[in-house]
């Protein structure tokens, strides 16, 4: 430790005048000087101390740590807390998934790397012209059944929650689609209203052929689909709300691209309803989303229930009337803790015909695609008038927001619902990751099995 010295100066002659001090006060200032010059020595010791620490966190600081030495050897009898480290229980319950997931935690870091720039470039293109509240930017997509696609997209937002989004890609196979939407929803008010409009041509549409025993071999058709509607909803929660929705469908159908079989070439009206009928209609009904969980975004507790009933009716030359409607549960369960779940679902679509309606269309039945997928097959593998799917998983915290998960499920279509018979569903197994993009999407990327094979599927816009 520095120490300092007080500069010392020769005291000068006191000055010899007609007025001396009393004795009293010549005592109180030489007390005076003492007490300053200690001062002074002991400002000096702390500045010399500063310098010497400079640097050097102090107890306190966000910056101390304690020194790695003990001055004095603990006694016998003192208090020491145990070892911070990981309990027996948790380590049997992570060790099997560490050591099976050990590639996938290799590739974590990675991968959140990579879902930051899908959110960032895919779901929400990077922003390059903004002009009185409207966004311009780049839209990218890709699918196997597309290939790559590009496009623009175009953002407005609003008062009162107003926004409005317009997508526009083109696919090198030649898949062109047109999606707008519309909301003013504002978290202050309970009542909101949404619009949409979409274009989709899809010139190399899948298709395998009706039923649950359907034919491998894949065929392709094309279909092109005009649509819009608007809903109105309750409740300023998106997963605690009823909403009321009118919309009309126009679908044209026709031979596929060439180069894969096309399904007019392999089936036969009379197998497929609608296999060369193009039709048109205008739906109308009800639905609700009511969740009851600890988080929105990652639940481990609570469940979470879905439903709808729309009414389709035919406004063109055909006679088509049928109930199109669909139901959903979730359930989670926490595992001793909220860095492991157990997370269910199950979803139950289908179309029932009203009265003496015309044959329904299959392309306007429930289908093995997007949010009903079946993980260890194709997409669109399954067609029919009914469709079940049940999907369990075991999901943990692989690396900060992403989470690992393994999955077994089943799944099967049917005409009708007693036609559902367990030994006859299509059983998938496999894992994947999942992240939170948003508050409503997540990015999540599947890789599963089945007695078909192996199938890798990424979805950036779903929720579960």
């Amino acid at each position: 430790m520095g120490t300092g010295r007080f500069p010392t100066q020769p005291i000068p002659p006191r000055k010899e005048g007609p007025l001396t001090f009393p004795v009293v006060t010549l005592k109180m200032l030489r007390l005076a000087g003492c007490f300053s010059c200690a001062m002074a020595l002991l400002a000096l010791a702390r500045m010399a101390i500063a310098q010497e620490g400079a640097g050097v966190g102090r107890f306190g600081d966000s910056t101390w740590v304690a020194p790695s030495y003990c001055v004095e050897p603990l006694r016998d009898d003192a208090r020491v807390a145990a070892p911070d480290h990981e309990r027996t229980a948790e380590t049997v319950l992570r060790t099997p998934f560490r050591v099976v997931f050990f590639p996938l935690r290799l590739v974590a870091r990675g991968s959140e790397k990579v879902v930051g720039f899908a959110s960032e470039y895919i779901v929400h293109p990077p922003q390059r012209v903004e002009w009185l509240g409207v966004r311009i930017g780049p839209a990218f997509g890709v699918s196997g059944t597309s290939g790559p696609a590009a496009g623009v997209s175009i953002q407005g937002h609003g008062g009162l929650g107003a926004r409005s989004n317009l997508t526009a890609t083109w696919s090198t196979k030649d898949t062109r689609k047109i999606h707008f939407r519309a909301a003013v929803t504002d978290r202050r008010m309970p009542l909101g209203v949404t619009a949409n409009a979409s274009y989709d041509y899809l010139p190399n549409r899948r298709f395998y052929g009706m039923g649950n025993d359907a034919d491998f071999n894949k065929t392709i058709y094309l279909r092109r689909e005009n649509a819009g509607g608007v809903g109105v909803h309750f409740g300023a929660d998106p997963y605690r709300r009823v909403y009321g929705v009118v919309g009309i469908s126009d679908v044209n159908v026709g031979p596929g691209y060439t180069g894969v079989p096309r399904a007019q070439d392999v089936f036969s009206p009379d197998d497929v309803p609608g296999l060369e009928t193009d039709t048109k209609v205008i739906g109308y009904g009800a639905g609700a989303d009511l969740a009851s969980t600890d988080s929105r975004t990652d639940p481990t507790l609570g469940v979470h229930l879905r439903g709808r009933v729309l009414r389709q009716q035919s406004i063109d030359d055909h006679n088509l009337d049928y109930y199109d409607w669909s139901g959903e549960a979730r359930a989670y369960m926490p595992v001793l803790s909220n860095r492991r779940v157990i997370a269910l679902r199950y979803v139950y679509k289908g179309v029932d015909p009203v009265g003496d309606s015309e044959e329904i269309p299959f392309y306007r039945m429930p289908s093995s695609a997007d949010e009903v997928r079946f993980a260890g097959f194709k997409g669109n593998r399954f067609v029919d008038h009914q469709l079940m799917l049940a999907h369990a998983e075991y999901r943990w915290i692989a690396w900060r927001r992403i989470w690992a998960d393994l999955f077994l499920q089943y799944g099967e279509v049917a005409p009708y619902a007693e036609a559902f018979k367990a030994s006859e569903a299509h059983r998938s197994i496999g894992g994947g990751l999942r992240t939170r993009l948003t508050g409503s999407t997540s990015a999540r990327l599947e890789i599963g099995h089945s007695h078909e094979g192996t199938a890798v599927y990424l979805d950036l816009k779903g929720d579960f």
